[in-house]
């Protein structure tokens, strides 16, 4: 009889780990479809793949209540390439069942490494590396979860100062995006030899489905029609209170530690046409540009309408106060 029991106890436990497996293998299967074939992005799964039987029919069961169920927050009805990328750049947070929208360049880092740190993925500083390499991971898992979140919001930033944040970091460093750039659309062209102009010429004559998320509009990145909450990167401090305040999340810094914030050296004012400046000759200097330092009236024209949607959404929420031009 106590083997009997043993051997129900036993089978229990195997069904349950069964169903456990093929769930998970579903949420799997829907991430991995979803984020394939995806824009400008490089998914890196450090988790092992699941075995993936009956692969059509556990996606198509979980694509139809993730995508198409009609629920009171509603997924942005758009072209399925910009869905599947603004999916990808959803992370939720799992004590207070929230979604936050990363948009690369306005304190993403600092955002993801938080995101981590709260969802019990890493344990500290030590482990802060690690948000570079498992965006997958980050993502969310399940897309159900996406349709009727408790809270949502998104950091928008000034797309002038996102540019110029992005060419400092990006091209002044040499960083993989910025070199992907150049090879792909300026051919037998070194970084070292690029200007700012050079930069937003180029980007200018492209379609936005050709841009690096780190350029990317930041409109593109929007899941929801609405959010809860946005907020600026020139108001940081604010957000980091009201988001503790909201739903207990604490937000850590880490822009110092990263290398990224560009705004905490000491900028320069006083360079003549600094836009057109090449890599090689900004490195010379001990300081940055300013931000509208590196705008001519031409450059702040074609930023202006390139990025036009960016701009409205800021001007909306925030006002214009901090845009850099008004």
């Amino acid at each position: 009889m106590e083997a009997a029991t043993k051997i129900k106890d036993t089978t229990f436990k195997m069904n349950k780990a069964t169903k456990k497996k093929k769930k998970n293998l579903a949420i799997h299967l829907v991430n991995r479809k979803v984020l394939e074939g995806m824009t400008n992005a490089v998914l890196i799964d450090q988790q092992t793949p699941y075995e993936l039987e009956e692969e059509s029919n556990s996606f198509n069961k979980i694509r139809n209540v993730s995508l198409n169920s009609e629920q009171n927050y509603s997924i942005l009805p758009n072209y399925k390439p910009l869905l599947k990328f603004a999916i990808s750049h959803a992370l939720e947070i799992f004590n207070s069942k929230s979604i936050y929208t990363f948009i690369p360049k306005n304190a993403c880092s600092t955002m993801r490494y938080s995101v981590a740190l709260s969802n019990g993925f890493i344990r500290g500083s030590k482990d802060l590396n690690w948000i570079h390499n498992n965006n997958l991971t980050l993502s969310v898992k399940d897309l159900t979860v996406l349709l009727n979140p408790s809270y949502s919001f998104v950091i928008l930033r000034c797309p002038y100062a996102r540019l110029v944040s992005v060419f400092l970091d990006k091209f002044l460093t040499g960083k993989p995006s910025a070199l992907n750039f150049i090879k792909k659309y300026m051919e037998n062209t070194d970084v070292d030899d690029i200007s700012f102009q050079d930069f937003i010429y180029r980007i200018s004559e492209l379609e936005r489905y050709d841009l690096n998320e780190h350029w990317r509009p930041q409109v593109d990145f929007l899941l929801y029609k609405t959010y809860t909450r946005y907020f600026s990167l020139e108001s940081i401090n604010n957000m980091i209170t009201v988001l503790e305040q909201d739903i207990g999340f604490k937000v850590l810094d880490t822009r110092a530690i990263i290398g990224h914030h560009t705004s905490i050296k000491r900028k320069l004012t006083d360079l003549y046409e600094p836009w057109k400046l090449s890599i090689k000759e900004l490195k010379k200097f001990s300081a940055l540009p300013s931000i509208n330092s590196m705008f001519s009236r031409d450059l702040v024209k074609k930023v202006s309408k390139i990025y036009h949607e960016d701009i409205e959404l800021y001007t909306d929420k925030f006002g214009r106060e901090n845009l850099s031009f008004k």
